[in-house]
């Protein structure tokens, strides 16, 4: 039994990073403020939480620029397509010149 209260529901295994306000990247791992995660979803079509940083999303769709047709871009976390808008929101300008 306990003898402090404060204990029961504490953990061990309790996430600094979220009480801190940090989020974790689901792509680097790092992490970072809420600033750095995009504000509105990824695609139309994502109902996820925003877990990926934006340097790691416009790392995410130049690499898929590279190597697909433009409209195969998919967002990091769940593969959803992201439409022409979706990558003019995200994409570094010199991958959306292209």
């Amino acid at each position: 039994m306990y003898s402090d209260p404060s204990a029961i529901g504490s953990s061990d295994t309790t996430d600094t990073a979220t009480q801190e306000g940090l989020i974790q990247c689901c792509v680097c791992m790092e992490n970072r403020e809420t600033e750095y995660y995009p504000t509105i979803p990824i695609t139309d079509n994502c109902w996820h939480p925003n877990l990926t940083c934006l340097r790691c999303l416009e790392y995410s769709i130049a690499s898929d620029h590279s190597s697909k047709m433009w409209d195969d871009i998919r967002c990091p976390q769940c593969a959803q397509h992201l439409s022409y808008q979706n990558v003019k929101n995200f994409a570094d300008e010199n991958t959306f010149a292209q």
